[in-house]
């Protein structure tokens, strides 16, 4: 799927979608609007015991850090989650790309902790 397609589907732009794929925090109606053409619930809430394992963990982690900083943790995972599903045989947790990326949006985030 195209840059363009997800965005018709979605009725968003392609530039809300390149802006994602480019680390840019989504904001939560575009996430759902996404999940939603790729079929994705977020709040099925039927999920494997290992899947409820992980989300259990992040969930814990990204609760830990400040609310201001949540949105960039989330959306690091969300990459690598679907850099494995674009690319099956990777044998990283998250791609450098997404920790450079982190490490970049940290170093411009506002000090303010809450």
């Amino acid at each position: 799927m195209t840059q363009t397609d997800l965005a018709t589907a979605a009725g968003l732009t392609r530039q809300t979608i390149s802006n994602l794929e480019n680390g840019m925090a989504p904001q939560e109606s575009n996430l759902r609007s996404i999940l939603a053409v790729l079929g994705i619930s977020p709040t099925s809430g039927n999920y494997s015991p290992d899947t409820e394992m992980w989300l259990g963990i992040i969930g814990g982690a990204l609760e830990a850090l400040p609310t201001g900083r949540r949105g960039i943790a989330g959306q690091a995972a969300l990459n690598a989650i679907t850099d494995e599903m674009v690319n099956p045989s990777a044998d990283v947790v998250a791609s450098a790309d997404d920790l450079a990326l982190a490490a970049r949006n940290r170093e411009t985030e506002p000090t303010d902790e809450t």
